[in-house]
């Protein structure tokens, strides 16, 4: 049977967890005709593959599984390696090239639902899936989103990419996609931030009055004194070529 898709709400704030709807995670969305099948075979029926010839996966299939649950019947994990075969062999660890395979000093990683085993095999196709793969990349936004260190996540990967291009701020952490997290840096992060007006200055006395507090003598004076010197500077005058 066919999957059946949600429709999507319309002006959705991008850094939003995936909505449930969307997201297979390993499963077809209940319906009427049956109990929930793996979406692998429904995929599998459709390319006119059965059982038996599960070793000859289609290289466009992906296998999501769910942490702790029941996966897909794929004979023991033969079924992601022939599929990987089919793409021309393991590829370089992504993952373990920045760091998020295996555990750092700081335990808070450990804790990360994207280090649990049953991610072991497709946690690169989840978690650096690119872009056009948007099946794979909201299933790892929507994990990351129940992640309980996902803002311990997010915040090293705002520390460690700095002022980064987005081409550069791979894979998803801390449920944003690369360009979610330079928009996120420029909204939090970018550029020196204004040190505080001081109590004696016009600024100091402006704040008040836009806190709607009632300025200090130190600020009335400070902003008196700001208005006499305006007041006895002449005026500009413009010349007039002769």
């Amino acid at each position: 049977m066919p999957h059946r898709r949600v429709p999507r709400p319309r002006n959705r704030d991008p850094e939003q967890p995936p909505d449930p709807g969307d997201v297979s995670r390993g499963v077809l969305a209940p319906h009427a005709g049956g109990p929930q099948r793996a979406s692998v075979d429904v995929r599998q029926e459709q390319a006119g593959l059965g059982v038996a010839d599960r070793g000859a996966v289609p290289r466009d299939v992906r296998v999501f599984l769910p942490p702790g649950g029941p996966g897909p019947d794929l004979d023991d994990g033969r079924g992601i390696r022939a599929a990987r075969a089919v793409r021309g062999g393991d590829p370089m660890s992504r993952a373990s090239a920045h760091g998020l395979s295996s555990p750092r000093a700081d335990d808070w990683t450990v804790q990360a639902l994207c280090a649990d085993s049953s991610y072991e095999d497709i946690r690169d196709d989840l978690w650096f899936a690119p872009a056009s793969r948007k099946d794979a990349v909201d299933e790892a936004r929507f994990i990351c989103h129940q992640c309980p260190v996902r803002d311990a996540c997010l915040t090293d990967a705002l520390t460690l990419e700095g002022a980064a291009h987005r081409s550069e701020r791979h894979g998803i952490r801390g449920g944003l996609t690369g360009s979610q997290r330079r928009r996120r840096y420029e909204k939090t992060l970018q550029g020196p931030k204004r040190p505080p007006a001081k109590c004696g200055t016009r600024s100091g006395y402006q704040k008040h009055r836009k806190d709607r507090t009632e300025p200090c003598a130190d600020c009335r004076n400070a902003n008196t004194a700001y208005h006499q010197r305006r007041a006895v500077v002449p005026p500009k005058t413009t010349r007039i070529a002769a």
